[in-house]
């Protein structure tokens, strides 16, 4: 009887020990609100669980490089909008100088004007955005132009900097792609000096402003460069607006995206907050019968076996 009576003993306390630790397991889930606490509980759910998480990071760094895409291509199409309205100027300028009923001294006058357009040109390729060159491309620490100025300090050319890097930004979007955006003052098909088409803003402003320094008008072959210059100029501002748009999209996308995987999460990991007050209560009655046999065993005396 003695043996008999140690090994129900024994068994209670071991039974007292499962039921207090499911009765806290739980407590937990109720506190967290998440069916499973560690990944061993239910392996199939945790690496489920595993695999959402993973896509949801992989989701929310794709999300920056959009915005940081976004910012970039905003500021970069605020920056050649201001090169189309100055080309713009410059050619009501042109168009001005050819009326041959004006003096040689206001020629001069629009010669100065132009000369102040150029320099505007020249500040806007050295713009910057968070510290770094705008139009440069990947280069965070060249401009893209060098400037030769005479001894009254007028640009007499701009040619590209030989240090600078020829390549687009560029960044990762989702899984599969890569996308390069932003803008670049030279390369085959720069903003300013297009290698690939012949394409040199800079050289044909100071080509024009030079002629009507000395009164004369522009030549007209320069001028009819400047009114194509002008539409290329429009055709990289068209360009980066699409960018921007197809940026928008993506990150419109990326963000449903994400607002399924937490959704997902929450089903994996969500526990069902009603059972479990259930079964909590039932484990506080297991629990308390169970003490109570505990107690009624531990406390037999020498009469109990008589």
């Amino acid at each position: 009887m003695r043996v008999s009576t140690s090994s129900q003993y024994d068994d209670l306390k071991g039974r007292l020990i499962d039921v207090q630790s499911e009765y806290y397991r739980k407590q937990q889930q109720i506190g967290s609100g998440k069916e499973i606490q560690n990944r061993s509980e239910d392996p199939i759910a945790g690496a489920e669980t595993a695999n959402i998480l993973r896509q949801a990071q992989e989701t929310e760094q794709f999300i920056d490089n959009v915005d940081d895409s976004k910012s970039w291509s905003m500021a970069t199409q605020n920056k050649v909008q201001n090169l189309v309205e100055l080309l713009q100027k410059a050619n009501e300028l042109t168009t001005t100088a050819n009326n041959g009923t004006h003096p040689s001294e206001l020629r001069q006058g629009l010669g100065e004007e132009l000369d102040a357009i150029i320099e505007q040109v020249f500040e806007i390729s050295e713009s910057k955005f968070a510290g770094v060159f705008l139009f440069s491309g990947t280069d965070t620490g060249n401009a893209p132009l060098t400037a030769t100025r005479d001894a009254d300090g007028r640009i007499t050319s701009a040619a590209l900097n030989s240090d600078a890097d020829t390549a687009l930004r560029k960044t990762q979007i989702n899984e599969n792609s890569v996308i390069t955006y932003g803008d670049m003052i030279g390369g085959t098909d720069g903003l300013l000096i297009a290698t690939g088409s012949g394409v040199d803003v800079v050289a044909n402003l100071i080509a024009i402003r030079d002629e009507l320094l000395l009164g004369n008008a522009p030549v007209s072959a320069d001028v009819t460069e400047l009114e194509d210059e002008m539409d290329h100029v429009i055709g990289h501002l068209t360009t980066n607006g699409v960018t921007q748009q197809w940026l928008e999209s993506q990150g419109s996308r990326l963000i449903q995206e994400r607002e399924v995987q937490v959704r997902q999460l929450e089903q994996v990991q969500s526990a069902d907050l009603a059972a479990s007050m259930t079964e909590l209560a039932q484990l506080q009655t297991t629990y308390q019968a169970t003490m109570q046999m505990i107690n009624s065993t531990n406390s037999m005396s020498i009469l109990n076996y008589l």
